[in-house]
């Protein structure tokens, strides 16, 4: 009987003798020296979780997946680099992490049974239980080290329903930390909570930027226009200047695409929240 991730998850912990214990999801494989690189981040008592580093396995299938490929590749190097610093990574990926089992045990039932809004959760456990345990107190790290490969959406369709539920969970997730994140350390506070803000805000600013304001005024927003290419610019030059990859295109094409179509999912995630189908059937 199928009783979900959540459940299959609780119960390798369960079961397992291990000090560390290494989730790894079912559409992922991982480098054969993943568990020695990714066990040297637990040398403090005070980590609980470590996040691998997420590469894209079938980054060069079409357009949409070499996209992903970017965007994964910043997110990992850059974004959970900087959380690290702080020993505070929001979201130790299901693709790849580790976890102190002691520490897992202590929060295992709160996040097993975890619901919101009177639903039980079921999808964005690898977010809400690194949420559980920086809650307790305890740390989170990223290990580039730790190589990871997972196979994303190749389809329109599949991409959508996919951040439609990571959308979904990181709203969920992004309300309960914040709750908390404020006793973190100060510069990681305010990164976190901007980094909420702005994209709850997001969909007004590009209304009022890109069709209000031209409407009204019968004016180009250059400033805006010109303004979103340069941070889509460095967005593919930050991939580039790692990887000297061709595909760092993708990535400004990439952060276009998010502007024009994924920003407009998040209101759609808010509005249903409360729905706990994961949409991959």
């Amino acid at each position: 009987m199928n009783k979900g991730k959540r459940e299959g998850m609780a119960e390798c912990v369960r079961k397992s003798k291990n000090e560390i214990i290494i989730f790894i999801d079912s559409d992922s494989f991982v480098e054969p020296d993943l568990a020695k690189e990714i066990v040297k981040y637990f040398i403090d008592s005070k980590i609980a979780a470590v996040a691998g580093h997420g590469y894209v396995a079938n980054a060069d299938t079409n357009t949409l997946t070499k996209m992903q490929d970017v965007r994964y590749f910043v997110a990992f190097k850059a974004y959970k680099s900087a959380e690290a610093l702080f020993g505070t990574v929001t979201c130790c990926s299901g693709c790849c992490s580790a976890y102190r089992k002691k520490y897992v045990l202590e929060v295992m039932d709160a996040w097993l049974y975890q619901s919101f809004l009177g639903v039980r959760c079921t999808y964005g456990d690898d977010r809400s239980l690194t949420n559980f345990l920086l809650l307790k107190g305890y740390k989170s790290l990223f290990a580039p080290e730790a190589k990871a490969y997972t196979f994303v959406p190749d389809t329109f369709k599949k991409f959508m329903r996919q951040q439609l539920r990571w959308k979904k969970s990181w709203v969920r997730e992004s309300l309960k930390a914040g709750l908390f994140m404020w006793k973190k350390n100060p510069i990681m506070s305010i990164s976190f909570y901007l980094g909420v803000i702005l994209p709850l805000f997001a969909p007004v600013i590009i209304v009022r930027a890109l069709i209000w304001y031209p409407y009204a005024t019968g004016k180009t927003p250059w400033f805006y226009l010109l303004g979103l290419l340069l941070m889509a610019i460095v967005y593919g030059l930050y991939y580039f200047i790692y990887t000297k990859d061709k595909k760092w295109v993708y990535g400004v094409l990439f952060a276009v695409f998010y502007t024009i179509i994924l920003i407009w999912q998040l209101p759609w995630a808010i509005l249903n929240l409360r729905d706990p189908k994961w949409g991959t059937r």
